[in-house]
């Protein structure tokens, strides 16, 4: 019995709560290393790309249980594992630049970063401004960062 798509069964607003990127980029994200996930097996059906690519970012979008996670793809707790490892294993080894974080490394480029975050949101210049925002409940300095995909 084929897998269900389920993509293309949840809302454009669904998909962003649960894996944190939009369906055009999880797509996007599955074309770039599609080739380094896809497998030949003797026995039942084999995970799709795409499937395994749902498992990774539900797991690192929402540090759920991999059984909640493999629960609603139809899939066992031992292959979102793997699914992770895979899909992370894949965007390390990719030579796409598109996959890779640069960090600043130049004062201007510094600079650059900080007014392109200042112009979101007046996101501060942290911990540097106002560092008391910036300690956390447990007494200590802490940020809480998301990285994202384009």
């Amino acid at each position: 019995m084929p897998r269900r798509d389920v993509l293309e069964e949840q809302t454009e607003r669904g998909v962003l709560r649960r894996y944190r990127l939009s369906k055009r980029g999880i797509r996007l994200l599955t074309e770039k290393i599609e080739g380094q996930l896809q497998r030949r097996t003797a026995r039942s059906q084999a995970l799709s790309p795409t499937t395994q690519v749902l498992a990774c970012l539900g797991v690192l979008a929402t540090g759920s249980f991999q059984a909640v996670i493999g629960d609603s793809l139809g899939i066992s707790a031992a292959s979102v594992s793997r699914s992770v490892h895979n899909v992370v294993g894949a965007i390390l080894e990719s030579r796409d630049p598109a996959l890779s974080i640069r960090f600043p490394s130049t004062p201007v480029e510094v600079r650059a970063v900080k007014g392109g975050f200042h112009l979101i949101d007046s996101f501060p210049n942290a911990p540097h401004r106002e560092e008391n925002l910036y300690v956390c409940r447990k007494g200590y300095h802490a940020l809480n960062v998301l990285n994202a995909l384009r």
